[in-house]
């Protein structure tokens, strides 16, 4: 998303979704078949992933769950980041590493003064019934 305000979903491994926040960017990077990116203008009232795809992305976290500490000799049992994209509906893994979280931010005075504290059972309802 290269610094984007992505669309983001909790994808819950037993089924069922939940967006976390819509995408809030007026431009989306697109990848045209000639190569390179180009920027795309985007609509706050429509979704950028349909139902087809976050069940892809479903599929994809736990073949990754199953599939990369064999295939990499490795008992990492920790998160990944995970880089991808749709193109015409088609899922495309662009990479895959193991996430690696900052321990010195951890215990960071500044960044905790900046971090503000959110009541974690609040939810918002996106629409409002009429």
């Amino acid at each position: 998303m290269d610094g984007q305000s992505a669309e983001t979903y909790l994808v819950k491994e037993t089924g069922g979704t939940q967006l976390l926040a819509p995408a809030r960017e007026m431009y989306h990077n697109r990848l045209p078949a000639a190569g390179g990116t180009e920027k795309k203008m985007s609509t706050f009232e429509n979704f950028i992933l349909n139902q087809k795809n976050i069940e892809e992305i479903r599929v994809l976290a736990k073949t990754i769950r199953e599939t990369m500490a064999t295939e990499t000799k490795s008992d990492y049992e920790g998160a990944y980041d995970v880089e991808l994209g749709f193109q015409n509906n088609k899922l495309w893994l662009f990479q895959i590493r193991p996430f690696v979280e900052n321990k010195k931010a951890l215990s960071s005075n500044y960044l905790e003064s900046i971090t503000p504290k959110i009541d974690l059972d609040k939810s918002i309802p996106l629409s409002k019934k009429i």
